[in-house]
């Protein structure tokens, strides 16, 4: 009897790991996502870039620095926010950041977009980026269908058990 319980605990506590992990990584690429999709319909602001430069300090591969100011009304706001992407890939070629960088160098205006609602959201491209996002749902998936699985297949093997231990 307790060896059903344990197995069943062994199972669900399984279960819940897996499930935890890719509901996670599925709400932080989809939070991105979905901001990715309502920025599309964001007013703009006039904006300055106040940094513009490679990181190269944080990990292996080069990352875009850029800052810029912007003004919504009587208040000023900065952001870095290039777009909205799924756990904010990067780019692994320097050459490729540089080329992105090229487009903002400092003291350029540009064209600032953003949230209504939280004028401290911003971005200077709008709409999703659908390549990393589909990449976390597919890391996602890796986890919470084997979870469910689990589920599944724990509550079932207690059940066949319960039903053999009162035959």
């Amino acid at each position: 009897m307790n060896n059903r319980f344990f197995v069943l605990a062994v199972s669900l506590v399984l279960a819940a790991s897996l499930l935890g992990f890719g509901c996670l990584l599925l709400w932080a690429g989809g939070t991105n996502f979905y901001l990715g999709l309502a920025s599309m319909s964001w007013p703009s602001a006039e904006g300055q870039v106040k940094v513009s430069r490679i990181d190269r300090t944080i990990s292996t591969s080069p990352g875009p620095v850029l800052v810029y100011s912007y003004q919504v009304g009587d208040r000023r706001y900065r952001s870095s926010r290039i777009q909205f992407k799924s756990l904010e890939a990067q780019s692994s070629s320097e050459a490729a950041v540089q080329a992105l960088l090229d487009q903002y160098p400092v003291g350029s205006r540009v064209e600032v977009y953003f949230d209504p609602a939280k004028p401290s959201r911003a971005v200077l491209r709008r709409g999703p980026h659908f390549g990393p996002f589909l990449g976390v749902l597919a890391i996602a998936l890796v986890f919470i269908l084997p979870g469910i699985a689990t589920v599944y297949l724990g509550i079932r093997g207690f059940r066949k058990r319960s039903r053999q231990a009162r035959a």
